[in-house]
């Protein structure tokens, strides 16, 4: 059985023993139904928005409302399908758009055992027991995703290394060094940082297995820290609203497979909300299949990737997305037309691309029609003009300047080379955007 099947069977015993593609619908449909019942049965919102009808096929998942932070306008309660009492953990997170007020996300203590469940199997295809496994996201809130995974690396059988977020990439390399480190989970940013560090220090880390995950995974970075550590790198994608957990590479590389027990992924058009076939880039939209406390049904993402068409050749019937670009809304407005958008990603694939760039920070000021970028890089790695040179060959900019007429995209690049990496974003990136 492929490895990125029979994590189903870790995580939830009990299913059925040949889970084939049939299976599988069969469960996803089953679960569907009973999520759509319980959730109308005991929360307010549900109750008011969903059909009193049972689905007859996935298909028909697309006739049921979306929803998105709007839904969390009238606080929590009302998305709950458990009582207050109940509840294990509280997250709140900012949101923008259809409404200013903070949305809170609720979990039982069986959605956060089932995260467990999840980061555990997916440890025990990554690592083998007794190795160090350091975990770069915050460690310090119970229940939170760190925490999550330092309990799930102990239930693998492996020794979690709690470093949390770095503030320090020199105080990282060390620490992994005299914990004598075998893998790595974190963003992205942070550990093609310390890649490079330690290349560039002649610091010798033994990695074997490394996990990018909770922001845009470039292929560039990836293979650049492939490179330097000869480890296997599986990207990981997830949201606090899917239970952290949602879609991971396997051997293969080509796509992420779906956590599809637990999780249906639809993607929709994002201005006619029409479902798009495989194959399309558009929105990602979610539905929790197992979720206990706070049932998310056609849940609008924001976040811009495609199902891929076709089976993996690793065998897995797990449906697989593309990689997740970020959100939508984030993409800058440089030019006059709708295609000048400048987002995140496509600055990451170029910048990393480059040698020696540890870090770097955008910020967009409409009213100069300027991008200023602040890269911290390696000792005589890279200069300006190298910097300035690669972004030129990026459509959008490129496409702003040819229809900007008297007023072109102007680029000022600062190059820092530090003697310690401290990095520009604790968490996930976007282009900052001012006046």
């Amino acid at each position: 059985m492929p490895a990125e099947l029979a994590y189903c069977y870790h995580v939830q015993p009990g299913l059925p023993t040949a889970l084939n593609q049939y299976e599988l619908q069969r469960l996803q449909l089953r679960r569907l139904n009973a999520t759509i019942q319980t959730a109308r049965e005991k929360s307010r919102f549900y109750r008011q928005h969903l059909p009193a009808t049972q689905l007859s096929s996935l298909a028909e998942l697309a006739s049921l409302p979306l929803m998105d932070a709007g839904a969390f306008a009238n606080g929590y309660e009302v998305l709950l399908s458990i009582s207050p009492a109940e509840v294990k953990r509280l997250v709140t997170l900012p949101t923008s758009g259809t409404t200013s007020k903070a949305k809170r996300l609720a979990f039982s203590d069986a959605d956060l055992q089932a995260s467990r469940n999840y980061f555990a199997a997916g440890m025990r295809m990554l690592t083998s027991d007794g190795q160090v496994v350091a975990v770069l996201f915050p460690c310090d809130r119970s229940d939170g995703l760190g925490q999550l995974l330092v309990e799930s690396i102990r239930q693998a059988g492996c020794q979690p290394l709690a470093f949390g977020l770095p503030s320090s990439i020199k105080q990282l390399a060390c620490a992994c060094q005299q914990n004598n480190v075998r893998a790595l989970v974190g963003f992205p940013q942070h550990l093609l940082a310390l890649a490079r560090w330690c290349e560039h220090h002649s610091i010798d880390l033994d990695i074997l297995a490394i996990l990018p995950s909770a922001d845009n995974i470039p292929a560039v970075l990836k293979s650049e820290v492939s490179r330097i550590w000869g480890a296997a790198t599986y990207g990981h994608f997830g949201m606090t609203e899917t239970g952290y957990g949602a879609a991971v590479q396997c051997p293969q590389q080509d796509g992420y497979h779906i956590r599809e027990t637990e999780l249906l992924f639809e993607i929709i058009d994002p201005v006619s909300c029409l479902p798009l076939p495989d194959g399309q880039w558009g929105e990602l939209v979610f539905t929790t299949l197992n979720r206990q406390a706070m049932p998310l049904i056609r849940y609008r993402t924001g976040d811009r990737t495609r199902l891929l068409p076709g089976r993996c050749g690793c065998g897995s019937i797990l449906r697989r997305i593309d990689t997740v670009y970020g959100r939508l809304q984030e993409d800058i407005q440089i030019g006059a037309s709708p295609t000048d958008r400048l987002a995140m990603y496509q600055l990451e694939e170029v910048l990393f691309g480059l040698p020696g760039v540890l870090d770097f920070a955008a910020c967009w000021h409409q009213s100069k029609r300027c991008l200023q970028l602040r890269v911290a890089a390696l000792p005589a790695s890279i200069d300006g003009e190298t910097v300035q040179a690669g972004l030129a060959t990026l459509p959008p900019l490129a496409s702003a300047q040819a229809t900007a007429g008297g007023n072109p995209v102007q680029l000022e690049v600062e190059i820092e080379t530090p003697s310690d990496v401290k990095p520009y974003y604790p968490a996930k990136r976007r282009i900052i955007s001012e006046d």
